[in-house]
């Protein structure tokens, strides 16, 4: 059986908010090696619940190679719009 996520971790932020911090884990199989489905992954169910925000992203050693990040780097990428840095 395969398990879309699953949780790793479960934290009470506030009482009073009722806020809770929840981590959970994906095989990194899920993505297919591919962003447009790694972004469907993390995105997807969390954007049509009300309340819930994608806090931060860990990223497996196989993802991190498959997501090397932009290749021209903050600076090219905005010498590439041309816009400024820090605009």
């Amino acid at each position: 059986e395969t398990v879309v996520g699953k949780l790793v971790g479960l934290e009470r932020v506030s009482n009073e908010d009722r806020l809770w911090r929840l981590s959970i884990a994906y095989h990194e199989d899920t993505t297919g090696f591919e962003l447009p489905q790694f972004l469907n992954v993390v995105f997807g169910n969390t954007s049509i619940k009300a309340n819930v925000q994608v806090e931060d992203i860990k990223l497996s050693k196989g993802l991190a190679d498959a997501f090397p990040g932009p290749r021209f780097g903050t600076e090219g990428l905005h010498k590439l719009v041309g816009v400024a840095l820090g605009e």
